[in-house]
């Protein structure tokens, strides 16, 4: 004798021990939710990074002391010396130069050897601004610190053969 187990219709998939068949609504379904997670990750994720400021770069030139204008405002003992690398007499100019603007020029002496270029020389940290403001009225932009002795002062002017420094227009 049958009952109504023997003649059980097929429905496609069933049983404790397989999933449910999907549709293809289902698939793509699925596919939509996980593009939209991903979406919401990486917007959030650059918004924390913008707010953090991470990756951020600070493009900005260092900045050094600014330029000592005003010869009154030299720290105490100051003292400029003239070496004339030119082979022409330049330093005679630029000393006049420095003199006329209240600078206290010590002294002016040929250099041992020529150069092409002027270099205002200073020693110690403490002289940078000073020196800036002797590069600026000789109408030069070489500075550079050292720690020899150049001369008997604190900042040396090396005179070079270029053409003349023009006198800034600033006091």
């Amino acid at each position: 004798m049958t009952d109504r187990f023997d003649d059980a219709p097929r429905m496609g998939r069933v049983g404790v021990h397989r999933s449910t068949e999907r549709t293809w609504w289902r698939w793509w379904m699925t596919a939509i939710v996980a593009a939209a997670a991903c979406v919401v990750l990486v917007v959030g994720g650059l918004g924390a990074l913008q707010l953090l400021q991470v990756g951020s770069v600070d493009t900005s030139l260092p900045t050094g002391p600014e330029a000592i204008t005003d010869p009154s405002a030299l720290p105490e003992g100051t003292s400029i010396t003239l070496l004339d690398a030119s082979g022409t007499g330049a330093a005679d100019a630029v000393a006049a130069t420095l003199q006329s603007g209240g600078w206290p020029v010590a002294a002016v002496a040929d250099a041992s050897e020529q150069r092409a270029t002027t270099t205002v020389y200073y020693q110690g940290a403490d002289l940078e601004a000073a020196a800036l403001g002797v590069a600026q009225a000789i109408g030069v932009d070489a500075t550079e610190a050292t720690d020899q002795a150049l001369s008997g002062s604190t900042i040396t002017v090396i005179v070079g053969s270029g053409a003349a420094p023009e006198p800034s227009s600033t006091p």
